[in-house]
């Protein structure tokens, strides 16, 4: 989608209509979904490669995490930075997920912590919760009271988000409601991925197959569909609103 540098995280909105895109220099763009044309840009002065981004469930913000160990909340629809940089991580902050209900922020990082953040005033609330490696995906169960954490190689985490408890885990495949959070038992070349909206499918990335984009089923843990999205490596992947479609980004193509 257009020149510039190329994405290393990329979300769409939860009504489809709009595509934020993290650079690996560190700047964050928001595009028109239908027409492809750039309507914002969020200037971010820590030039760290934006590992993750994530709109918030009304759409109006977005929070972006980097290479800079910090995270960044913006206006997605004025492009100004709101909060942040948010820190204390130690390493490159590698994962993000907001609430349902957008009051909290969940990071994950190179440290092996997750810990959780006011989404309105940037305070730590809650956390370190700690792993024995870097934490490469974290999502809210549906109530809020669970975090789910995933470890390349390692499987997935649940804690308790008001004491820090660990709950469940580390295994392959936990479900929490209509959530499903799963990290398949591969290498690190694996943790691009993505869980669609209603929890039935997983997509991910394979270097090791060709380049190509995996669609599993979440119940069976079989590749449903492969797709041959890119030449080279694909950064980041995530579902549409409606499950229907697949977002890549790229470093060979910018967005497919």
């Amino acid at each position: 989608m257009g020149p510039g540098p190329y994405p290393v995280s990329i979300a769409f909105s939860s009504n489809g209509g709009r595509i934020a895109a993290g650079s690996y220099k560190g700047g964050v763009k928001i595009w028109d979904a239908e027409t492809g044309k750039e309507v914002i840009t969020c200037i971010d002065e820590s030039r760290g490669s934006n590992f993750s981004i994530v709109f918030s469930p009304d759409d109006n913000t977005v929070a972006s995490c980097s290479a800079s160990y910090s995270v960044q909340i913006w206006d997605a629809q004025t492009g100004n930075r709101l909060r942040g940089p948010l820190e204390g991580h130690s390493n490159p902050v590698r994962a993000l997920a907001f609430s349902i209900d957008g009051t909290k922020i969940a990071s994950g990082s190179d440290d092996m912590t997750v810990r959780v953040w006011d989404a309105n005033s940037g305070q730590l609330v809650r956390g370190p919760f700690r792993h024995d490696d870097g934490v490469y995906f974290v999502a809210f169960s549906p109530d809020g009271t669970k975090i789910i954490s995933g470890i390349p190689d390692k499987g997935v985490c649940v804690w308790d988000t008001t004491y820090g408890a660990l709950l469940a885990g580390p295994s392959y495949q936990h479900t929490e409601g209509t959530l499903t959070a799963v990290v398949l038992p591969m290498n690190r070349h694996y943790c691009m991925i993505a869980v669609s909206p209603n929890g039935k499918w997983i997509a991910s990335w394979s270097k090791e197959n060709n380049y190509l984009v995996h669609v599993w089923d979440s119940r069976t843990g079989q590749v449903a569909k492969s797709i041959g999205a890119h030449t080279g490596y694909v950064c980041s992947v995530a579902f549409s609103p409606d499950g229907r479609s697949i977002l890549t980004a790229s470093g060979a193509h910018a967005g497919e």
